[in-house]
């Protein structure tokens, strides 16, 4: 009777744990599924208390980032690349930290936190990748400082304008204008491409393309802002180093 009791006893302990692997989400990594948790159970108390972010909770909300946003991420030694699914969690994640302190809505209306807590608590419990983002997410090659093709297509920039800015120049040339233009379109959203890998926008690149769009808006009006002929220079100082 006891040996019939243990081995009931060990096949329940058995079907226990296949029943809890088969409730886990297969596609999503347990790594990211357990820093999901505890960062959206703090954004939630955010946004029930209607308020923007504490300087403990974006930290928490950058170290995520930091750990995720390439779309892979060091697993016990060995580099684990993310699946669409897995990058569009991130994604959604990074959008309520966006929204936590955002306006009271209509109350037959989801504000923007909800509909994306929403997608979020779709994507989770999701049990194939949904067709609509497939593709739509690329795993990033880490970069330091300022890429190489953006250095040198600034470098040029500030050959171009730099008799504008900083001498007697009075004349924009139209060619170098319109380089200026693709610069600004180009770097100033969240990544770029170059030559089938994609990067994300770092800060000095940031900062740099936010300066350049500044020269081309003061272009436009008709003249240089103080301002403007400062960030310029400091593009220079950037690009030294």
């Amino acid at each position: 009777m006891k040996k019939r009791l243990g081995l009931y006893t060990i096949l329940f302990l058995l079907l226990a744990g296949c029943s809890t692997q088969s409730g886990a989400n297969q596609l999503i990594h347990p790594n990211l599924e357990e820093d999901v948790d505890q960062v959206v159970s703090s954004l939630d108390e955010a946004y029930e208390e209607r308020r923007s972010l504490t300087e403990e909770e974006e930290s928490l909300v950058n170290k995520f980032n930091e750990k995720y946003e390439l779309g892979k991420f060091s697993d016990e030694g060995e580099t684990y690349e993310m699946n669409d699914l897995e990058k569009a969690i991130v994604s959604e994640v990074n959008g309520l930290s966006i929204f936590t302190g955002v306006d009271e809505s209509l109350s037959s209306e989801k504000d923007l936190y909800q509909s994306t807590s929403d997608n979020l608590n779709d994507f989770l419990e999701a049990d194939e990748i949904p067709e609509g983002i497939k593709g739509e997410y690329p795993t990033y090659t880490e970069h330091e400082g300022i890429h190489p093709v953006i250095k040198s297509e600034a470098e040029d920039l500030v050959r171009e304008f730099d008799p504008l800015v900083n001498g007697d120049e009075q004349n924009v040339d139209q060619r170098a204008f319109d380089d200026l233009k693709r610069f600004v379109n180009e770097y100033s959203g969240k990544d770029f491409e170059v030559d089938g890998e994609f990067y994300l926008i770092n800060e000095d690149e940031m900062i740099m393309s936010y300066y350049f769009e500044n020269l081309k808006k003061d272009i436009e009006n008709g003249g240089l802002q103080s301002a403007t002929i400062t960030d310029f220079n400091s593009i220079k100082s950037l690009l030294d180093q």
